[in-house]
């Protein structure tokens, strides 16, 4: 590009980036007044500071808009509109008259409002109820704002987005390099079933702010990224989009001849034409008074001339599609309310939307999209666009625009995903569809040097890594910062490194030692990396060396002499600025890459953008080298400026995080809550229904207010005679003394001011425990509660308000009787029970209790004295049952000359070999199906040999659970593309292991493919002896495949020990009833702490809790069954027929049972790890019985506010044997990943949902208690 080009890209950049700090409209008259869109909309804000503008028309929720744009960003606003007038002089001062000059040179605000009315209706309608909210909040605070503070026009929002255009147009043919993620997949990526978005664009950080605009009943729900009136990357429920920067040349620079006999006078197929000239005044203000400048502006019918050579008759003039257009807000809007990919391509097809460029986007049916993005010229291939070309021909006019169907377009691809990365449009997917010949495409929409970038190679290499993606997994992604570039250079240090290291002299060992740091350095840049550090000061001195191999440069298959030296002196230079600077080489990044905030620093992990990562905090300004950077500390200012994820469903899921809050004032809650989360590479919720919103809320501003849900406890409608912001707060803790006699049902309620006067009225509900008790709402006014005059309907209580303050819902209590209240052990006690259980094996041999030891004996020691503590009658019971006791395993693997171990562990109940060991030849059969048997049957044989099979446990969805639920408990609609176990059932050891004894193996090797890296444990399977078995990590078994894959393979098995039989315990703990019919609360304990410390702490916590209860009060009688932990293949596992034992004598008597397992918290394995969900893990109730039965758990369930519960007529656990013997039972069950392994410790419990289980059995046993027999069934 000429000089003349460049020039004019950086000052029209300059220009616009000073325009485009904001939108700007003034007031204007329309039909409808404020007063009438102030009763029809409210502007809730979430606990994160983010507008949620809910309006019950669409012109009422623009008016919103425009009124929280301006409670958050008024001066911005000012300013853009000064800036799009050309006005900036008038107020600010002389020293931005260029700017308003340029302004005006490319007509912004007179072309937007020679094309305002041409606009659809409905745009206008939208826009001016747009301005008529900022100007309301203007004069509403009139008196604390400058005085020259202006009202804004509608023209100013159209004026706006004309700049934007404009500004999208000269980046996309300026030097700046962009850098911005985007991605998509389709259902059949995502482990959920469902569209997946997340976008994250780059640039340098600026307030961006969030916002979320619902019209009731209407079709503009859209939430995201504000630009404008409206969102820019967002979701609308319907359809999601995102964008990264591309390359079409929108811009072209036209070299006009003037006439030399007339200057104003320029040549155009041989003739003179007239230029156009406009005698522009700018007011200007110099001190306190205003003067008018006079510009000359100049057009030929290319555009505004913005530069003259008057010495070579010559003028310059630009053309861009957008310098007369306006409809770029009209696509904006379009956009915003599309309900389908189609809907989506019809707005984009205007070419007119701003700031899009690569567009992915996918919508609620499945499909998913890319297309590269432009309003781009069609233009004669005989000339070079990048340079000004002649103007004097017709040669050089366009000739119309690309249609947007023949722009690059990719639509729902066979590989599931789209990911656009600043790349060539043929990359975005392995499967485009597209040419990937840069000749099949014209230089000025995609240029020669557009080819792939390392953001791009990386996300299409985690998205190709399996066939699904959990929704972690997916912004885990977004966060990533692997340097795909360090591999290399590392090689060059190293290199260089060991060719000079003789020349280091007293630095020897420090840049020993920094050697050392990088060597074992996986590339991720993170917090506590010392390497990153390393690798950050060695290269930025690599590249002042004039280093060649990186990110965009020239890459050596086998670097130079010249090369390597230049990397040996940069690592000398980085260790001598290392001790200087810090005294030593270990210094981890996140001490000395920082966001600055306010007054407070906060670690950055991420990398800088010369480092190309997905995820980038950057103190190098994007684009340049240039870095701030000041005594020691790198200050990011750039990078990931918005990151958001969205699933797209019914209801739809989303989250984002940005770099600052919401606001942009330092005394705010929201100036830098954000930033901690940024800090943390976390996101929040960003909310969309209007339950969520109401229930995360921090405060409502309008005159008609509603808050409040039935789950939060409340609800109220509050009406106001003038616009009112109230905050709204929940409390279980009374701020003052409650009346004598009376108790809280209910939270306390304040809402806040308290001083501001409402008619309002405010429900609360009540819960079912209140029974007919007397309940009223009291306010509490002067340190003491008056009672309101209170009406009870059904399950609420509710009364008239007249100001705000604080409320409660109050129920007598009861006399006092002379029996205390039973208490309910606490989650502490419960605890401490799981603790000790789970201690008693822990330490032994296997690391848990294996059934039949002294450890598990001691277990039914411990349990029978609590129920003799809580003073149950207590009932023992031996079993004799099969043992097996392993004393040594091992694995050892030779092939060829080479030998390795690998780390193993024994499978139950398997057969032993030799004290020697079994040593066989090894071969691998895949999964073990019968084809893989049979195939290598042929091939090797099968027969003497140890076979190795990768064991597969897929886990089963939810989706299993929730086609057959009676009842599903999940308010927070976590279940969508969740699974109900993780690692359990293993789908093919059962079969391939049958296969093996069939066709002769001498041994089993599973690799456990489905749990973390290192843990070679599955202790939840049993064999029958007949042959030597062990388990392999997932490490393990990659070990021992590449070996297998090298040749012929010899393996030593060894698994020694003793077996034979020995004796469990069951143990019974009986409370007597009224009559000898018998409800069974039933677990059984096995060795670990979730399975199965915490389902037997739990009937623990029933016994003491009935305990308390004298005989007279039960119906029936209790007996808890603590049955012994699971020993290989129980002989009573089909039913009771062939275990004649104390609890199948009592059968004929049971009329309910209800069984207890595993209260976990939820972990996946995510890259061999596992990863807590911090929530439970999915509940599964079976209930197998009348509807009674069903009502009671259903109530229980949403009493105790069990959640993530589904309840299905299937039993898995215990309780099946009960209900084959047609007893009415309920089971609850569920599983995480670390059960059935010693990873299974107390740090797995759900400490918090224990207590609400042991509260809702208690209500569903007193309602069994109380219910006939023959009705539970």
């Amino acid at each position: 590009m000429s000089v003349i080009r460049n020039a004019l890209a950086f000052s029209m950049i300059v220009l616009l980036t000073a325009l485009l700090s904001g939108s700007s409209l003034n007031g204007v008259e329309t039909s409808i007044q404020p007063e009438e869109f102030l009763r029809q909309v409210v502007i809730y804000r979430d606990t994160y500071g983010v507008p949620h503008v809910f309006g019950q028309t669409e012109e009422a929720a623009f008016f919103g808009d425009g009124y929280a744009q301006a409670q958050e960003r008024l001066q911005e606003l000012v300013w853009s509109a000064l800036s799009a007038r050309g006005r900036l002089s008038e107020v600010f001062g002389e020293q931005h008259l260029g700017k308003d000059y340029r302004s005006r040179l490319f007509r912004n605000y007179q072309a937007a409002e020679e094309k305002y009315p041409t606009l659809p209706p409905e745009v206008r309608r939208a826009i001016e109820a747009f301005v008529q909210g900022v100007n309301y909040y203007i004069e509403e605070h009139r008196a604390e704002l400058p005085a020259w503070t202006p009202t804004l026009t509608p023209v100013d929002i159209v004026a706006i987005y004309r700049l934007s255009a404009l500004n999208l147009a000269l980046k996309g043919s300026g030097s700046e390099a962009a850098a911005s993620n985007s991605w998509v997949l389709s259902p059949e990526k995502t482990a959920s079933g469902r569209v997946v978005l997340v976008a994250d664009p780059h640039g340098t950080w600026t307030q961006r702010r969030e916002i979320h605009i619902k019209v009731k009943g209407g079709d503009l729900n859209v939430a995201g990224d504000m630009m404008h009136m409206l969102v820019w990357i967002g979701h609308n429920g319907y359809v999601a989009w995102g964008g990264s920067a591309n390359r079409p040349d929108l811009v072209d620079v036209y070299e006009e001849k003037l006439n030399p006999q007339n200057p104003y006078e320029y040549l155009y197929e041989g003739e003179w034409r007239p230029m156009r000239v406009v005698k522009e005044k700018i007011p200007v203000r110099r001190g306190s008074q205003i003067v008018e400048v006079e510009r000359e502006l100049l057009y030929t019918h290319h555009g505004p001339v913005i530069e003259l050579d008057r010495a070579r008759n010559r003028a310059y003039a630009v053309k861009t599609p957008f310098f007369e257009s306006a409809e770029m807000v009209t696509a904006h809007y379009r956009v915003a309310k599309a309900k389908s990919i189609e809907e989506l391509k019809a707005a984009l097809a205007t070419l007119e939307l701003p700031n899009a460029p690569n567009v992915v986007a996918g919508d609620r049916e499945g499909n998913i999209f890319y297309v590269y993005y432009g309003k781009v010229p069609i233009r004669s291939e005989e000339y070079d666009w990048t340079k000004p070309v002649p103007g004097w021909t017709r040669e050089t006019e366009w000739r119309g625009f690309i249609p947007f169907e023949e722009l690059p377009q990719v639509e729902n691809p066979t590989s599931g995903f789209l990911q656009t990365s600043n790349e060539a449009p043929w990359l975005v997917t392995p499967d485009s569809g597209l040419s990937d010949d840069p000749e099949d495409y014209p230089e000025y929409l995609v240029p020669r040097r557009l080819g792939a970038t390392q953001r791009g190679r990386r996300l299409t290499e985690l998205l190709t890594s399996k066939e699904r993606f959990e929704l972690e997994e997916l912004k885990r992604f977004a966060f990533d910062t692997y340097i795909g570039m360090a591999a290399p250079l590392k090689e060059l240090i190293f290199a260089g490194y060991e060719e000079h290291k003789d020349e280091l002299g007293p630095l020897a060992e420090p840049t020993a030692q920094a050697v050392e740091i990088l060597r074992p350095w996986d590339d991720v840049s993170r917090v506590e990396s010392k390497a990153m550090t390393l690798f950050k000061v060695w290269y930025k001195r690599y590249r002042e060396l004039g280093g060649s191999i990186g990110v965009g440069r020239r890459q050596e298959p086998t670097p130079s002499v010249e090369e390597r030296r230049r990397a040996f002196q940069a690592l000398k230079g980085t260790v001598e600025f290392m001790l200087e600077q810090y005294g030593t080489v270990e210094v981890p990044w996140g001490e000395v890459h920082v966001l600055k905030r306010g007054e407070r620093l906060y670690t950055m992990g991420a990398a800088d953008w010369e480092f190309q990562t997905v995820h980038m905090a950057s103190a190098t300004a994007i684009g340049s080298g240039q870095e701030r950077y000041q005594d020691g500390i790198w200050y990011t200012h750039a990078g990931s400026s918005y990151m958001f994820l969205v699933e797209l469903g019914d209801p739809v899921r989303a989250w984002s995080v940005k770099p600052f809050g919401q606001s942009g004032d330092p005394a705010s809650p929201h100036f830098a809550d954000q930033t901690e989360l940024f800090s943390r590479r976390e996101m929040k919720p960003l909310w969309f229904s209007e339950e969520e919103v109401l229930s995360n809320l921090e405060s409502a501003w309008g005159l008609r207010i509603k808050l409040g849900t039935q789950a939060l406890g409340y609800e109220a409608q509050l009406r106001f005679e003038r616009p009112q912001e109230v905050r709204p707060r929940l409390a279980e803790e009374a701020p003052a003394p409650l009346p004598s006699g009376w108790k809280a049902v209910s939270p306390f309620l304040t809402l806040e001011p308290a001083s501001a006067g409402v008619q309002g009225e405010l429900k609360f509900y009540l819960p079912p425990e209140v029974g007919d008790a007397e309940v009223a709402v009291f306010r509490l006014s002067d340190g003491s509660w008056q009672q309101l005059e209170t009406e009870r309907s059904g399950g609420f209580v509710s009364a008239e308000i007249e100001a705000l303050g604080t409320y409660v819902a109050l129920a007598r209590e009861e006399a006092a009787t002379a029996e205390p209240h039973p208490e309910v052990p606490t989650a502490e006690e419960i605890f401490g029970w799981i603790q000790d259980l789970w201690r008693l094996g822990a330490e032994g041999q296997y690391g848990y209790r294996m059934p039949g030891t002294p450890a598990d004996h001691q277990a039914a020691d411990y349990i029978e004295g609590k129920f003799r503590e809580f003073g149950l009658q207590t009932h023992r019971e031996a079993v004799t049952v099969p043992v097996s006791f392993p004393e040594r395993w091992s694995l050892t693997v030779r092939v060829e000359e080479r030998e390795e171990s690998i780390p193993s562990h024994f499978v139950r109940y398997a057969g032993f070999t030799p004290p020697e060991g079994l040593v066989a030849e090894m071969v691998y059969v895949g999964e073990g199906s019968e084809a893989d048997f049979a195939e290598e049957d042929a091939a090797v044989g099968i027969e003497g040999k140890i076979v190795v099979v990768d064991v597969i446990a897929p886990g089963w969805p939810m989706s299993a659970f929730l086609t057959d639920a009676l009842f599903v408990y999940d308010p927070g609609d976590t279940f969508a593309g969740d699974k109900a176990t993780e690692n359990w059932p293993p789908v093919n050891l059962d079969e391939s292991y049958a296969l093996a004894k069939r066709d002769g193996a001498a041994g089993y090797v599973g690799i456990l493919t489905f749990t973390v890296r290192d843990n070679s444990q599955f202790l939840h399977w049993y064999a029958d002896g007949a042959m030597p078995m062990l388990f392999v990590s997932p490490e393990g078994g990659a070990r021992l495949k590449s070996l297998l894959a090298a040749g012929p393979a010899e393996a030593r098995m060894v698994l020694t020990g003793t077996a034979g039989e020995g004796v469990i315990y069951n143990v019974y703990g009986i409370l007597p009833g009224q009559s000898d019919e018998i409800t069974v609360v039933h677990t059984h304990y096995d060795g670990w702490a979730t399975n199965e410390a915490s389902g037997t702490a739990v009937v623990m916590a029933l016994a003491e809790y009935f305990a308390q209860f004298p005989q007279e009060s039960r119906q029936r009688t209790l007996l808890f069954v603590a049955f012994a932990s699971h020993f290989g293949r129980k002989p009573w596992g089909g039913g009771w027929g062939t275990y004649r034992g104390f609890l199948y004598e009592q059968l004929p008597k049971v009329v309910a049972a209800i069984s207890v397992e595993m209260i976990g918290k939820q972990f996946k394995v995510i890259e061999g790890e596992y990863v807590d969900m911090g929530r439970i893990a999915p509940v599964h109730f079976g209930v197998r019985g009348g509807d009674r039965l069903l009502s009671f758990l259903r109530e229980a369930i949403l009493a105790h506010d069990l959640q993530r519960s589904v309840v299905t007529p299937r039993l898995f656990g215990e309780g099946g044997k009960y209900a084959r013997s047609g007893i009415p039972t309920i089971e609850r069950i569920s599983h995480n990943a670390p059960q059935f392994t010693n990873d299974d410790t107390p740090d797995t419990v759900m400490v918090e949902v224990l207590r609400p289980t042991v509260e809702a059995f208690i209500d569903i046993i007193n309602r069994i208690d109380a219910t006939p027999a023959g009705l539970l069934k």
